[in-house]
């Protein structure tokens, strides 16, 4: 590859990374026209495509690819690609069929006494520019919950953002978003509001009934509003849901009955959790002991079943920190995997 097509593909990567993906286009499909079965380019060109939200062209190009190179590394890479179009697709047993030929091509490279070289990043903190640390993220947090609390919607810390409150004071250090929960009765109405706070609904793969991702555009934080549920059964259902899909497309934790009360803050009156503890026990278990290598969507003790939706998201990111040498946290997917599936021959 001569050095004008390299300078081309650095350039097409940084605007994707910037979201400017018309611009990228313009470089990328003259590129993959001339060059078809240039793994570079269409690497970069698949995801400019999947960042468009088009996993229907990606799949095919996918595995044209996949059928071309010859590395386990390489055939690895783009099992992974097509089983992630698949995955966004929503045809999770396609995708986890691919996600396993990919695994098999891993287990192969890692035999012959190769691994994927590391590709070191940025810590979250870097990324966030300390936003946890300096206190303005727990800010907002209170503002947030205040004013919806205002408007008579109970929303209240949830997941990392409680663990964070409970366990240290504050919120975890680390953190890359903000995690409250709502009831389901009061879900369209706390959407809504949030949109007229000025928080942005940001797309995501799926639409999911009561699990959604916002960002504050001042700061850029992430807000994940989970809806929960109340049961007859003594319990409360979370997780995501697919309504329409059948129950391995769910994605449903449980736990056990609480209430809420009302607290004080610099912000005003806001909602919290009268026995935190015990959502956190249910999520995370021994919930006092820091584990960085927790993953929210893999690793809750509290699912009611390791659904295919599940296993693809564990699949996804076990095979994702693998190609991208981080072998400590992708063993760490490996064994949530074994403990939630005993029989995955694979982990």
């Amino acid at each position: 590859m001569n050095e004008a097509i390299k300078q081309s593909l650095q350039q097409a990567q940084i605007m994707i990374r910037s979201g400017n993906l018309g611009e990228a286009s313009k470089i990328l499909e003259p590129l993959k026209q001339a060059y078809p079965e240039s793994s570079d380019i269409a690497l970069l060109w698949c995801a400019m495509t999947m960042r468009a939200e088009r996993p229907s062209e990606v799949l095919p190009y996918a595995l044209q690819i996949y059928s071309i190179v010859e590395s386990d590394l390489q055939k690895a890479r783009w099992a992974h690609m097509a089983g992630t179009a698949c995955f966004q697709l929503l045809d999770l047993e396609a995708a986890c069929g691919h996600y396993i030929s990919a695994l098999t091509h891993l287990i192969a490279l890692t035999k012959s006494g190769k691994v994927p070289a590391n590709q070191k990043s940025r810590t979250i903190t870097e990324q966030a520019d300390n936003i946890f640390l300096s206190g303005r993220a727990e800010q907002l947090l209170w503002e947030t919950c205040a004013a919806l609390a205002a408007n008579g919607i109970h929303a209240f810390p949830f997941a990392g953002t409680l663990l964070g409150i409970v366990r240290h004071g504050h919120l975890l250090a680390f953190d890359k978003d903000l995690d409250i929960a709502v009831w389901m009765e009061n879900w369209s109405d706390c959407c809504e509001l949030l949109e007229k706070m000025g928080w942005q609904r940001t797309p995501m793969s799926f639409n999911y009934s009561n699990y959604r991702d916002y960002i504050h555009p001042e700061i850029g934080i992430t807000l994940d509003l989970c809806g929960l549920a109340s049961t007859t059964a003594n319990r409360i259902i979370g997780g995501f849901s697919l309504p329409g899909y059948p129950d391995e497309y769910q994605r449903v934790s449980i736990f056990p009955k609480f209430n809420l009360e009302e607290r004080d803050t610099p912000h005003g009156k806001v909602w919290f959790p009268d026995s935190p503890e015990k959502i956190l026990s249910a999520f995370y278990g021994d919930w006092r002991t820091p584990n960085p290598y927790w993953d929210t969507v893999v690793s809750a003790v509290n699912l009611e079943k390791f659904t295919l939706l599940v296993r693809c998201f564990a699949y996804y990111r076990l095979i994702q920190r693998w190609l991208s040498g981080d072998l400590m946290r992708a063993w760490c997917y490996a064994h949530q995997i074994v403990l939630k599936d005993p029989d995955d021959v694979f982990c």
